[in-house]
């Protein structure tokens, strides 16, 4: 048992990007969701194998979007912005992860890629306070300015405020690096990203028999390491297929 486990440790310090690639095609080719303590005791084919049977023979439609959803988003997180696979957790903030800078870059990638309309970034609170008492400020100075009626005088200021604000609209778009209120970690983005993306609800194939499973996981498997030769279901990953 305790070599089994130092095999194990061993094999989660060593699967680098080929084992997380592995992973994250098995899960997407079933619709599932692997946990890392499962990934770092899973030595084997075989014993993936058996784990993703486990897996799709209780898959539930009802329970499982926001699932695919975190997936999609974990894919984007490890293959497109390079993030490690371990540190993409639901409750993660979004600001830990993405550098100010880079958002809207993020927000832009993260929507082509997942084939939906962008996170539509805000300004930050400072700056968001700034543009309303600057606004207020053209309002009074539009107003003070105009020696007209009252009413005019109103208008007059809501007017200069309002072509201010058209200014902001227009050019004030690098200064939005703020995530939108109610996305501020991974899970919120995942569920922001499941009311958006088409085709998330259609059902997915539950009847997998094992000899499927098994197939779909030694192709990827084999393509992932080129160990056509010696792939076998109770090979161990590192020690016998070369996954490092």
């Amino acid at each position: 048992m305790g070599v089994d486990r130092q095999r194990a440790t061993t094999q989660t310090h060593a699967m680098g990007l080929d084992g997380v690639e592995i992973l994250m095609r098995v899960e997407e080719a079933f619709g599932i969701q692997i946990e890392d303590a499962e990934a770092e005791v899973t030595l084997t084919p075989g014993q993936l194998i058996d784990l993703v049977l486990s897996k799709v023979s209780v898959t539930d439609i009802n329970t499982c979007l926001t699932r695919r959803a975190f997936h999609l988003v974990r894919t984007f997180f490890v293959s497109e912005w390079k993030a490690s696979r371990a540190t993409i957790r639901p409750a993660v903030s979004l600001n830990s992860l993405v550098p100010r800078p880079k958002r809207r870059e993020f927000a832009g990638a993260l929507g082509t890629a997942v084939g939906i309309p962008s996170l539509r970034m805000e300004f930050p609170r400072t700056i968001s306070l700034l543009i309303v008492g600057t606004s207020f400020a053209c309002a009074v100075a539009g107003f003070l300015a105009c020696t007209g009626p009252a009413p005019v005088r109103c208008i007059v200021g809501v007017m200069v405020a309002g072509v201010f604000l058209f200014f902001v609209a227009r050019t004030g778009t690098p200064l939005k690096t703020e995530f939108p209120s109610g996305v501020s970690t991974v899970g919120d983005l995942a569920r922001w990203v499941m009311m958006r993306k088409p085709g998330l609800a259609v059902p997915e194939n539950t009847t997998w028999t094992r000899e499927q499973i098994a197939a779909g996981v030694k192709d990827i498997v084999v393509r992932q390491l080129g160990c056509e030769s010696s792939y076998r279901e109770e090979a161990r990953f590192i020690e016998d297929l070369g996954l490092g």
